[in-house]
């Protein structure tokens, strides 16, 4: 009999890619509420009333004719905690709702972290909208709230005064917006002296900064295990990613001591049977890493080039094996290709989508560059103000391509340019209709 899963918070493109990937495989997909929005939407916690879609999700599991073998999901928060609450109702494999939190409250992970990684956690405040500046603050730092998504509502702050007015602005703003996290969270799982941070504060951060990249990993019976670490390179205006490259460029003497503190800094969550990625900073000129943040999923946009370089999509891979409760294992180095990117394809004006490759031109571009997939974040006709915004361009595609060295990759790339027909009408908006936030793990 195949085994079956349950999949939340999976969108029409990461669902055509699983499928691609376990077609004949003795396993079946049972996605749930699939009449529901894009996930990007109904994922956004004002949106969603998470213990009425867990209620629904296992009303739905448990009448099936047969139970479901383990759950998967591919989006961030909520669909990181729905996804653990529903695995612990139905009694299917997942890592334990204690760790998860110990990871997704940042504040409650920036109290391990400076536990167990002092010298690779910035100075940290966890900041009650109500209440006043701490005193001990010092500027400049970056804020954001202690749950976010997609970085909404984040900024850097330079001055006591300018925090005032972002604290007051998150009174407006915070109580409805992480409503599914302070529904879901127990304040019994956190660090001592955190016990009353929920998602109703902000944590402003010291600022850091450097090369950003990405360790990507999973955890099993209590062992660590390493996917691949990614580097985040930037467009010039130092803000804005321009693309995802693997493997990672960084001297093999700093990748060990990235896998060293991910390590140490897993184990003090109690995270396990999970898949997890650890977002980092290195200062070349100081030879300092710096954690950004801990995160209980994987990066969707990073399968591909896994897939290129190590021979598997180990985003599904490892997140398939471990919904099952298998030993899980990720492929190195047997892929067709020795570098692959995501290349973010963004404008910084806000802009009307007039027209976008037609079947026939992607075929055609399909067939001169075998490797090539891309995905559109917009549909002719779309306003990009409704698009991806990270507070200085709006994102409309990406492409994902690879070749033996990265002269070769950037060649390749360009050429797809030339041949990708996207057309951008632009629009003249006033900035006060735009709600600025920086990019995702982004410290100026």
């Amino acid at each position: 009999m195949s085994k079956r899963l349950l999949c939340i918070g999976v969108s029409e493109f990461d669902e055509k890619i699983l499928m691609e990937q376990y077609a004949g495989a003795d396993i079946e997909f049972i996605f749930f509420d699939k009449t529901l929005p894009d996930p990007r939407i109904i994922f956004r916690q004002e949106q969603i009333d998470a213990r009425d879609y867990i209620k629904r999700a296992i009303y739905f599991a448990e009448r099936l004719d047969r139970p479901c073998d383990g759950i998967i999901f591919r989006y961030d928060f909520p669909a990181t905690l729905i996804a653990r609450e529903i695995a612990e109702k139905l009694n299917l494999p997942g890592a334990s709702l204690e760790s998860v939190y110990k990871c997704e409250n940042k504040a409650w992970s920036r109290a391990i972290q400076m536990e167990v990684s002092p010298k690779t956690t910035p100075d940290f405040w966890a900041i009650n909208p109500h209440e006043a500046v701490p005193a001990d603050l010092t500027f400049p730092v970056f804020v954001k709230p202690v749950k976010g998504w997609m970085s909404e509502h984040t900024c850097l702050v330079t001055s006591a005064d300018e925090l005032r007015r972002v604290m007051e602005g998150a009174k407006q703003y915070l109580s409805a917006y992480t409503r599914s996290f302070n529904d879901l969270i127990d304040p019994s799982f956190a660090p001592h002296g955190y016990e009353h941070v929920d998602g109703n504060y902000l944590i402003a951060e010291k600022v850091i900064g450097g090369k950003q990249l990405t360790l990507e990993g999973f955890v099993q019976n209590g062992e660590v295990h390493e996917i691949g670490i990614v580097d985040s390179h930037r467009m010039p205006n130092n803000f804005s990613f321009s693309r995802f490259q693997y493997p990672s460029s960084l001297p093999e003497d700093v990748q060990q001591r990235i896998r060293d503190i991910s390590i140490k800094l897993i184990k003090a969550t109690g995270l396990d049977h999970s898949v997890f990625n650890i977002e980092f900073f290195y200062d070349e000129e100081r030879n300092k890493l710096h954690v950004i943040e801990i995160n209980t999923r994987l990066a969707s946009q990073f399968g591909y080039l896994y897939q290129n370089v190590d021979g598997a999509d180990s985003t599904n891979k490892v997140m398939v094996e471990m919904a099952l409760g298998n030993t899980a294992q990720a492929p190195y180095r047997q892929g067709p290709y020795a570098v692959s990117a995501c290349f973010v394809l963004r404008t910084p004006t806000n802009s009307t989508v007039e027209a976008l490759p037609t079947q026939e031109e992607m075929d055609a571009l399909k067939a001169r560059f075998p490797d090539l997939r891309i995905k559109l974040d917009v549909k002719v006709g779309d306003n990009l103000s409704a698009s991806f915004y990270d507070g200085q361009t709006y994102r409309y595609a990406a492409v994902f391509i690879s070749a033996d060295t990265e002269q070769a990759l950037h060649t390749k790339m360009a050429a797809i340019k030339e041949r990708l027909n996207i057309k951008l009408r632009p629009l003249h908006q006033p900035k006060s209709l735009r709600q600025p936030r920086a990019a995702a793990g982004w410290h100026p």
